[in-house]
């Protein structure tokens, strides 16, 4: 068997194996002193990689179950497994300890990386979901048994080595790239709390934006088909339908649950649903222009409710803003945020062309 994708200085068919014929369980267990200070891991779902707890001290622990961690080994949270919770020790993590809910296995004979990239799959994924038989969430636990027992396709070493340092080449411009538009959010940031954040406030938000509530919920468009026209709810657009409701720009803040306070700029025709409110310009005032000073006040002081956060307008609408008194100085701002928005949005798509890449290589070039 071969893979869709491979380099061309490759012939030879995949070989089949079992995971215990490639993988060595090893444990060194702590024996935990409780004066002393020790440094947990976790692993992200995902494959997102490692993260390091706060310190706990030894009394702290108790009886809890735990174990160095060695470098260069496969690594997993049985509990999130089916959610790729899998990952690659380091020398990083030497000292550090982990529960016995973090297994780790020395890779035989093969790459340690092409097996790690090997569960960022499709097909690794659904390996590890059929070792995790159960409901949702904490029930799925990994039945490292039937882990091992799975079979695995692999090319010879050298394949597995050129495979993976493809992977890791992308896997770096990718994290080049978000540093790339985390700078440039940061910039941003930086200028417009200079322009107008810093700046003494005049003018109360009430006379400048007006208040408009949606009653639609994203039920309702269930039936409508594909179409051309977003309809953005709390984490942005939900869908393109055929039709619209809302005509004229607008900024959008999220009013209710995860994300309350959150601001977007809505321009073109569109549909919000009823987790959002939208607020028009009034008497003349440049709609973008605000959106960028709405972007400097905090609203989480004005959030209220136990359960779910809500923020209402009558509440923040007495907030003040401040906006220059003559328009060559607000076109000026705008012209300098809107072309950092412009700069960040061109970086996020470059983002996304090479997350899809990677997707793509990682889905053809594994069997």
């Amino acid at each position: 068997m071969v893979p869709n994708l491979r380099f061309s200085s490759f012939a030879d068919p995949f070989r089949i194996y079992t995971l215990k014929e490639v993988l060595q369980r090893i444990s060194f267990p702590v024996t935990v002193d409780e004066n002393k200070l020790y440094y947990q891991i976790g692993i992200r779902s995902h494959s997102k990689g490692i993260f390091y707890k706060e310190a706990e001290i030894g009394r702290q622990i108790g009886n809890k179950r735990i174990f160095w961690i060695e470098p260069n080994c496969l690594i997993l949270n049985i509990v999130f497994a089916w959610e790729q919770a899998v990952a690659k020790t380091s020398e990083k993590e030497v000292g550090m300890v982990a529960s016995h809910r973090f297994p780790m296995y020395k890779v035989l004979n093969n790459s340690l990386d092409y097996i790690v990239d090997f569960f960022k799959t499709e097909k690794g994924k659904q390996l590890l979901q059929m070792a995790s038989p159960g409901g949702a969430g904490r029930n799925k636990t990994l039945n490292q048994d039937f882990f091992l027992n799975s079979k695995i396709y692999l090319p010879s070493l050298n394949e597995q080595l050129k495979t993976s340092e493809l992977i890791e080449l992308i896997e770096d411009r990718i994290e080049t790239q978000i540093k790339i538009i985390e700078d440039y959010k940061v910039l941003k940031k930086k200028i417009s709390k200079q322009v107008i954040g810093s700046q003494k406030p005049n003018t109360h938000i009430y006379e400048c934006l007006e208040n408009n509530s949606s009653s639609s919920k994203e039920s309702d468009f269930d039936e409508y088909t594909e179409g051309q026209f977003p309809i953005y709810g709390a984490n942005g657009v939900i869908k393109h339908i055929n039709s619209y409701l809302i005509d004229i720009p607008s900024i959008s803040i999220v009013k209710d649950g995860a994300g309350v306070g959150r601001t977007r700029f809505l321009y073109g025709k569109y549909t919000v649903i009823g987790t959002l409110n939208y607020l028009t310009s009034k008497n003349g005032y440049d709609l973008l222009y605000l959106y960028y000073a709405l972007d400097n006040l905090d609203f989480t002081k004005y959030i209220v409710g136990s359960g779910i956060p809500h923020i209402y307008f009558k509440d923040y609408k007495r907030e003040m803003i401040y906006i220059p008194k003559d328009e060559k100085t607000i076109n000026k701002i705008v012209r300098c945020l809107s072309s950092l928005d412009l700069l960040i949005h061109n970086e996020q798509n470059l983002l996304l062309y090479l997350t899809k890449q990677k997707e793509y290589l990682l889905n053809n070039m594994f069997i």
